[in-house]
């Protein structure tokens, strides 16, 4: 992570591969996508969007002069370096022009897994539930359909898909996926680890939506105790751990309880954020905020309600700068600020 240094580093061979006269390679397209990437996370922004932008033209170029597997290849480094910025909108535009190339290559289905697990993902992020529910529907029959199927691949598919279906408000089907992802965890992962907990706070999440509070409790505090008991356990998963815990104990009417854990969350947000700077770990924050100023209701939270909805606002406004608002972020901007547009 010493960027500055890495980008030193990279400045020159960048500025020679400027010079270029010849058609691209992977070489070449590979440098300005990791300069770019390394300039977002020094703060230089503008230059760091030009470079991505530039690799993205060079990738096109590739696939245009004959070389389609080796764009294909600069593609998906590019799309991992979007998706690590939390950059939405590019990394759609890019998923959906990899399944049209790989779709032209007649690819294997099995190397368009984790594509299309992925572009499914994004697609609940930004909003689109119902098209991750259709494409991930598809893929989980496809993967059940094959022998060598791996399962890991297809618990990765059906977690998407249990997402989507909670998304989409259909908690049943939700719950009888978290149930299978939960089942095939238990058959392939040994002892108490991080994934089972994710499919039991998947599980959990689904218990408070369906008001099942009782069976809610147990499973995310039975999530929360492995997390807990984790050595290395990644602070991203803790937050969102305390975030769905809270939203259980808000539900039942345990307020203080629940404010107690979003404040725990907060500070285990803005460690991360002091750790990698990145812009996945400002969204926690920002996240966080707004799970918060939700749970504060009593009169007594007044200030502390005021002093959140202000940072909160801020945050959400750094990250529309980047782009990286996902449609829960843009929801809560639009209702803190009354719809106002940024001054910036």
């Amino acid at each position: 992570q010493k960027y500055a240094e890495t980008a030193a580093l990279l400045e020159v061979p960048v500025k020679e591969d400027m010079k270029h006269k010849g058609p691209a390679t992977l070489e070449i397209s590979g440098r300005a996508t990791r300069l770019g990437m390394v300039y977002i996370r020094t703060g230089r922004w503008n230059d760091g969007q030009k470079l991505l932008q530039r690799a993205m033209k060079l990738i096109n170029g590739m696939y245009e002069t004959g070389d389609p597997r080796i764009a294909r290849e600069g593609l998906r480094q590019l799309l991992t370096v979007y998706q690590g910025e939390r950059m939405l909108k590019e990394s759609l535009a890019g998923f959906e022009l990899l399944a049209k190339w790989e779709s032209a290559a007649s690819v294997e289905p099995a190397a368009t897994v984790k594509r299309d697990v992925d572009m499914g993902s994004l697609y609940v992020d930004i909003g689109r539930p119902e098209i991750a529910k259709e494409l991930l529907s598809e893929l989980v029959e496809r993967l059940r359909a094959s022998p060598g199927a791996s399962v890991r691949d297809l618990m990765s598919a059906l977690s998407v898909l249990a997402l989507a279906n909670e998304r989409t408000g259909n908690l049943d089907e939700s719950e009888r996926l978290w149930d299978e992802v939960l089942l095939l965890t238990e058959r392939t992962v040994r002892g108490r680890t991080p994934p089972h907990a994710f499919a039991l706070r998947g599980l959990g999440r689904v218990y408070t939506r369906q008001k099942r509070f009782d069976q809610a409790v147990f499973t995310l505090e039975d999530a929360r105790n492995i997390l807990d008991n984790t050595p290395g356990t990644d602070k991203a998963d803790l937050i969102r751990m305390k975030w769905d815990h809270a939203e259980c104990l808000a539900a039942m009417g345990k307020k203080v309880d629940a404010v107690k854990l979003l404040e725990e969350a907060l500070v285990l947000a803005r460690k991360q954020n002091d750790e990698s700077k990145q812009v996945y770990a400002q969204a926690m924050i920002a996240k966080t905020f707004v799970r918060l100023i939700a749970t504060l209701g009593d009169p007594a939270d007044g200030l502390r309600r005021k002093e959140v909805t202000v940072e909160a606002i801020d945050a959400l406004r750094h990250l529309e700068q980047f782009g990286a608002l996902d449609a829960e972020d843009e929801r809560a901007l639009r209702e803190l600020t009354g719809g106002a547009k940024s001054d910036r």
